[in-house]
């Protein structure tokens, strides 16, 4: 019987420019956007749901664990790319910054963490949740960069094209043990 991983983006959070991305909260638009996630995301069954500890991503899995009837936890290893040195950018200079970030992943060009280095903590926080729930499908409620990151190295997606298309919520199915990606973007908007 074929596995599946659900890579999940979180939903829309509110922006507080004054205030580092990773304690932003959803977004009324965002809570109400998780009603149709779950809908969408039931078909694959997923148990258990675990996310980053990040409020945006935790609230998000809150929400779906709650809709689905399924448990939930938290992974500190799931969290964005490290980058709370990095002040609210604005979405011209974010996108320039975004572009170095992918297209140059070996160097630290945004926050504190390279590309190279989100990518290996991200994925040895899946391959250990993948270990440790080997029956079922698995949901993870994680961010648009690491996602991005982990499905360019797995499923061979051009990075930046796909992040570029990401919708807040999205999310990806993976079937496992071999990493295809079963739909490319499945955007709610």
């Amino acid at each position: 019987m074929m596995r599946y991983l659900i890579l999940i983006r979180h939903s829309q959070p509110a922006i507080e420019p004054e205030m580092a991305g990773r304690k932003w909260h959803l977004s009324a638009e965002g809570r109400a956007r998780c009603r149709q996630l779950a809908e969408q995301i039931s078909s694959y069954q997923p148990s258990p749901i675990v996310c980053s500890t990040e409020p945006k991503a935790s609230e998000t899995a809150a929400l779906l664990s709650a809709q689905l009837g399924i448990s939930y936890s938290t992974n500190h290893d799931l969290r964005e790319h490290e980058r709370d040195t990095v002040p609210y950018l604005g979405q011209e200079k974010w996108e320039r910054a975004i572009t170095e970030f992918f297209t140059r992943p070996d160097e630290l060009v945004l926050g504190n963490e390279t590309a190279t280095q989100a990518l290996q903590r991200f994925d040895r926080a899946v391959q250990k949740i993948l270990h440790q729930h080997t029956e079922g499908n698995i949901a993870i409620v994680a961010h648009g960069t690491v996602i991005t990151l982990f499905l360019a190295q797995h499923a061979s997606i051009e990075p930046l094209p796909f992040w570029h298309a990401l919708t807040l919520p999205a999310f990806f199915v993976v079937s496992l043990p071999d990493y295809v990606l079963i739909n490319a973007i499945k955007a709610l908007e």
